[in-house]
């Protein structure tokens, strides 16, 4: 099925400095190698002008953060990184999973409750979220993209460093645009 993947950094703010390097390292080394076209941003919701550019089914969102919000309890939604994924175009045609390190808290963006993230009305065809290993859930031959949000309001200074110094490293820039704070 045909997926855009979507990562912000601050999903490895809760995980080891050693996790953190290796899964960014593969992350890096997929697109790239691949030669995926990628974008990346400082605030999540910049990547909505580019995802707008494909054709997919599936939108797969490695985050901390759900970027959802539960559209029946919000009188007027705003665009901002919390709320993003509620302005996917055609969404009640496509599949939405959240893929989170492990920690609930923060499944909706619109309200803090204990309702289950499932169970609330996003727009979207299918909405699922998983804590699963993002690595073993994606089938790299179906990602027609990739988006990269670098949050730097909510991403751990050592993550943002290992990501830029990364990157650098490997010297393949033609697939990347950054958007401007």
């Amino acid at each position: 099925m045909k997926t855009y993947l979507s990562i912000d950094l601050d999903y490895w703010n809760e995980q080891s400095h050693a996790r953190a390097v290796d899964d960014l390292d593969y992350l890096i080394d997929e697109i790239c190698g691949r030669e995926l076209p990628f974008k990346v941003v400082f605030d999540h919701e910049k990547l909505l002008s580019h995802l707008r550019q494909f054709d997919f089914r599936r939108l797969i969102n490695v985050d901390f953060h759900s970027d959802v919000a539960n559209i029946d309890t919000c009188s007027e939604l705003q665009l901002n990184c919390g709320t993003w994924v509620n302005f996917v175009p055609h969404c009640r045609s496509r599949e939405y999973l959240w893929v989170h390190p492990g920690s609930l808290a923060f499944g909706r963006c619109d309200q803090r409750t204990n309702v289950r993230f499932p169970d609330i009305y996003t727009g979207w065809g299918d909405v699922e979220e998983t804590n699963k290993d993002w690595r073993k859930l994606l089938d790299w031959k179906d990602v027609v993209a990739v988006g990269i949000s670098l949050s730097p309001d909510f991403t751990a200074e050592q993550v943002l460093a290992d990501f830029i110094v990364k990157l650098h490293a490997y010297g393949r820039f033609k697939y990347v645009v950054v958007d401007s704070p």
